[in-house]
């Protein structure tokens, strides 16, 4: 045993930090034995995963060799739920433990994505539209209040105004939109101060959507600096890994999208390069083609995906389709076409131009079925149509960062070869780990479609929790269907009165 293992073992076992420091602490064999592997991977580099069923104490068993390794650690997380409940309650802990008994202390920053934070620019943007209208009253007149005070621009401090979709589009950038180091309040940029925060950071905390969004703008020649700046990475929840992969390496497209860039099309033009183009109309042309979209699509299920082979999906006219199609098409070249000539005007314009760019590009690549190693498939919401795109599994593009997992052997051949000492100590590790990643001991489930099955650590740990005797496993057949819309309320009902029959209490 080397000595981090043991060392992190000593933390979590009977008489170590945290049973001197937390009431009702109880040592478990499974959380030391995924502990001491995990501060084997972190010193020798490589992959391992690891199922650790529920109970096992998983957190602290990946958090306590991460903070006494010293590493530069990045934690990714399957919601923001779970970003929020690491660096606000389970790392604040951790670290006060650890910082009575071993004098140690993290710094620690919190990633989210960027549509969680408010863009000085497009409420700037927002609100001179209201002033010029003579708006006196209105909900972004309370954000640019709070703009001035708050540190951290992150959405979630506005509480209630945050759940408004319309609301945080009109006040947050996307990929698509932001304007990077063009943009005008770039230096009081919050999403890119909240960036460099996470890079100085010894352990920061995303989420798995944010890192491989990261990744996928790395693919197209930018840098992965979440990446580039972690020497541990650690998937908690990882299980839904390969469904984000999918989705992040795949092409996209929406009713949505084209109504955001119809209206950022309208309201930019109009303030950027008014009188140089009718912006309203051009606009209404692609708004036109979205509802047209959505029409031809009026018959499908909601909350559901329709299989697309052929020249339209299954259920859809192929006359109303390629009519729809078309004047997608038609309306996005048209824009393009106008946006050539004043992309000099301002950064708006030409982010535009660039957004009508990409969206021309994922168009013609959806309307080829071509791609066998990909799948297409459309959804129908409340909120429109969505388009999609993507390989059956994420692994091909995840190789090359598998690859980056770098063993300690490898690095002192490397440094052997190079003459260069320091080679030898940069190790990087890949650390995956969710109660539920497979049915059988190899966890193939899990690692073949992530291309992982090849030198890759694996472990399986069971429960400490008696379930044989300590949980019954119902299965309610009088529930509506997944699908339907009544679902969630039936089910949360139903889960009431069986609590409630357990002894539990109505708290409504």
């Amino acid at each position: 045993m080397t000595e981090w293992e043991s060392d992190a073992r000593s933390v979590l076992d009977d008489g170590g930090a945290l049973a001197q420091s937390l009431a009702g602490f109880r040592p478990r064999q499974e959380q030391m034995a995924m502990a001491a592997a995990v501060a084997r991977a972190i010193e020798d580099g490589g992959c391992l995963v690891v199922e650790a069923g529920t109970g096992i104490g998983k957190t602290f068993a990946y958090l306590v060799p991460a903070l006494l390794s010293g590493r530069r650690v990045l934690i990714s997380t399957a919601t923001k739920a779970l970003q929020d409940q690491l660096v606000h309650r389970d790392l604040p802990r951790l670290q006060e433990i650890l910082g009575r008994h071993r004098a140690i202390h993290r710094r620690v920053a919190l990633l989210k994505g960027r549509a969680n934070y408010l863009c000085l620019h497009r409420l700037d943007q927002a609100v001179s539209g209201l002033l010029e209208a003579g708006v006196t009253t209105s909900p972004l007149l309370v954000i640019r209040a709070w703009a001035q005070s708050t540190r951290s621009g992150d959405l979630a401090e506005l509480g209630g105004l945050h759940a408004d979709g319309h609301l945080q589009s009109q006040i947050s950038s996307t990929r698509d939109n932001c304007l990077r180091g063009q943009c005008p309040r770039y230096d009081d940029c919050h999403v890119y101060r909240a960036r460099r925060l996470a890079m100085a950071a010894d352990v920061a905390v995303v989420n798995h959507h944010l890192f491989f969004a990261d990744l996928a703008a790395a693919q197209d020649g930018g840098e992965p600096e979440l990446l580039a700046h972690s020497q541990v990475v650690i998937f908690d929840e990882a299980h839904s890994l390969n469904a984000v992969g999918q989705q992040a390496f795949g092409l996209e497209f929406g009713s949505r999208q084209v109504i955001a860039f119809a209206n950022d099309l309208r309201q930019t033009g109009q303030s950027e390069a008014q009188g140089w183009r009718d912006w309203t109309a051009l606009a209404m042309e692609l708004l036109d083609a979205a509802r047209a979209l959505v029409v031809c699509c009026a018959a499908l299920p909601d909350n559901s995906r329709i299989a697309w082979q052929d020249e339209a999906p299954d259920g859809v006219s192929g006359a109303q389709w390629a009519k729809a199609w078309s004047a997608l098409e038609t309306g996005l070249r048209t824009a393009l076409t106008e946006l050539d000539a004043v992309t000099v005007a301002s950064p708006d314009l030409l982010r535009l131009h660039q957004r009508a760019v990409v969206m021309l590009q994922n168009l013609g690549a959806l309307s080829s079925a071509e791609d066998r190693s990909r799948v297409r498939w459309l959804s129908r919401t409340s909120d429109g149509v969505h388009l999609s795109q993507t390989p059956f599994r994420a692994g091909p593009d995840l190789q090359r960062l598998w690859a980056t997992a770098r063993s300690a052997e490898a690095t002192i051949a490397e440094a052997s070869a190079w003459d260069d000492d320091e080679a030898a100590k940069e190790t990087r590790a890949f650390i995956f780990t969710s109660a539920t990643l497979g049915t059988n001991d190899a966890l193939d489930w899990f690692t073949e479609p992530l291309a992982l099955e090849k030198s890759t650590t694996v472990m399986r740990l069971q429960s400490p929790f008696d379930y044989a005797s300590q949980a019954t496993l119902f299965i309610p057949d009088h529930l509506p269907s997944a699908n339907d819309l009544q679902h969630a309320a039936a089910l949360a009902r139903w889960l009431v009165d069986s609590l409630v029959s357990l002894g539990g209490e109505r708290c409504f």
